[in-house]
């Protein structure tokens, strides 16, 4: 049960370092911020484009942590560490909780736009899914 768990934090700890190291090289919109905003970034004055692009770099240095952390947190939830699950947990919620804020802002003042929200929830069910097989794991 352990490691189940552990693979299911381990694939959303994935899932965010790809995310984070997409947002922290972007140079542009994603696909569903310029729909949203009805814009490319370079027709924002460079002010702006600096700022957004300051952003996407905080943006990918949160995904970046909590990837890793993610990772750290699930060697020790494989070493027995009964702590590990509530980290992993409470660090999901710290994290995808504004995530999937987020998304659901954009999605709601622009429903056409794309905005990943599918992949918010997914990964927050897969979290608490975890985060149960683990308790069940470690009883």
């Amino acid at each position: 049960m352990i490691y189940l768990a552990a693979a299911l934090f381990a694939l959303n700890a994935c899932i965010s370092l790809v995310m984070g190291w997409r947002a922290f090289r972007r140079a542009d919109f994603l696909p569903f911020q310029a729909k949203a905003t009805g814009k490319s970034l370079d027709q924002l004055t460079p002010g702006v484009r600096t700022v957004v692009s300051s952003m996407f770099k905080t943006i990918g240095g949160g995904f970046l942590a909590y990837g890793v952390a993610t990772l750290a947190l699930s060697a020790e939830l494989l070493r027995g560490s009964k702590l590990a699950p509530f980290g992993l947990l409470l660090s999901a919620i710290a994290f995808l909780g504004p995530v999937t804020f987020a998304m659901r802002e954009v999605e709601d003042f622009r429903p056409d736009s794309g905005a990943p929200t599918r992949m918010a929830y997914t990964t927050a069910t897969i979290t608490v899914v975890a985060f149960l097989i683990a308790l069940l794991g470690l009883t």
